[in-house]
């Protein structure tokens, strides 16, 4: 609910009379319309690898995230099964409403090809999300299922009898299959630990892990004179961010510097979803635009107020420690005996003369 509110307040103040309409939400949020799902869906029911790649490259050039396309265009094809196996429940559709394009793609596209096609984009978005380029493997998806609905219409012009004999010979296959396993059990034993190497452990909160040893690292070397210069020209950079993109200016409008080095500043975002944005989309460009409002370049570091205020406070911490553990070293003078200090009131320091008798210590 907070990041809701948060995205309707970025909405208000991106648009210019308060209305909000969903034009604006489209570019705050960085979805498309349900007619630009529609021409892309068509598209690829229509076999057209070709308009299907248009339509991504002009999505990404408008600066939209390919894997929100991706999740878009399942939950697409999801509401389009669910109306063709009932058209009277559209009430449960999620993403889209039943309008006249979308009914009459409803009845243009086959029912088993809207199923392989979703399985096929699932497949294809797990690929995305740990690619460096995921518009790649975007425009991959969308020419593997033009030229799979190609592959499938040749495929069953094919003969029946044809289809038959392929049939028999993958049984047999199974079959001689079947008896190489039973006579080698531990092959499937073997295999376990394979497939538990390959995959892969997630780490989560690596990305915000590392953020907080650059700052830590980075702090010893910050000063106050660097902060008061990047906090003065701040109003001019994000005026320079609005210039360049608008979605990059709405999830940086909350963010502040709190530190800064001759080669880093530490911006401080109290949502969680504006950070990561920054973090993942924008970080290239808000570098570019403090390094042109500024006298050199900075490398920004994004932190959430918690981890700042954490971060502050063991360093103060950590200081006070140091600067305490140095007095305790420094020598303290000898303190004078009372008596021998009496003495010198009394006859003057010149006619005193201190003889210590004691008994050697054996």
């Amino acid at each position: 609910m907070r990041d809701a509110l948060s995205l309707l307040d970025q909405t208000l103040s991106f648009s210019e009379d308060q209305t909000v309409r969903s034009g604006d939400v489209l570019t705050i949020t960085g979805a498309v319309s349900q007619q630009f799902l529609t021409d892309a869906v068509r598209a690829l029911v229509n076999r057209d690898a070709q308009a299907a790649v248009q339509a991504a490259d002009a999505l990404v050039r408008e600066g939209k995230d390919p894997l929100r396309f991706m999740e878009d265009l399942i939950y697409y094809l999801r509401d389009l099964l669910l109306y063709q196996t009932a058209p009277s429940l559209d009430t449960l559709l999620d993403r889209v409403q039943a309008d006249d394009a979308f009914a009459e793609l409803a009845k243009l596209a086959d029912r088993e090809w809207v199923y392989d096609t979703i399985e096929t984009l699932h497949q294809e978005q797990r690929e995305m999300k740990g690619a460096s380029h995921p518009k790649i493997f975007l425009e991959m998806a969308l020419i593997h299922v033009a030229q799979k609905n190609k592959t499938v219409q040749t495929e069953s012009s094919v003969d029946d009898e044809v289809v038959q004999q392929l049939k028999e010979q993958v049984s047999l296959l199974q079959e001689k299959l079947g008896k190489v396993s039973a006579c080698s059990p531990s092959s499937s034993e073997e295999e376990a630990p394979k497939k538990q190497k390959a995959k892969r452990k997630p780490q989560p909160n690596a990305q915000n892990s590392a953020s907080v040893k650059q700052a830590q690292r980075m702090l010893p070397n910050a000063s106050k004179e660097e902060r008061a210069k990047v906090e003065s020209r701040w109003a001019d950079t994000l005026r320079t961010i609005k210039q360049e993109s608008v979605p990059a200016s709405a999830w940086i409008n909350d963010a502040k510097p709190v530190a800064a080095s001759t080669e880093a500043i530490i911006l401080v975002f109290q949502n969680e979803m504006h950070r990561g944005m920054i973090d993942d989309k924008f970080r290239t460009l808000t570098e570019r635009a403090i390094a042109s409002n500024n006298e050199h370049s900075y490398q920004i570091i994004n932190l959430l107020h918690h981890q700042w205020e954490e971060i502050k406070s063991s360093y103060r911490s950590k200081n006070a420690e140091e600067e305490s553990g140095e007095e305790e070293q420094q020598p303290q003078e000898p303190q004078e005996d009372p008596l021998v200090s009496e003495a010198h009131k009394l006859f003057g320091e010149e006619l005193v003369e201190i003889v210590d008798d004691a008994p050697p210590k054996p």
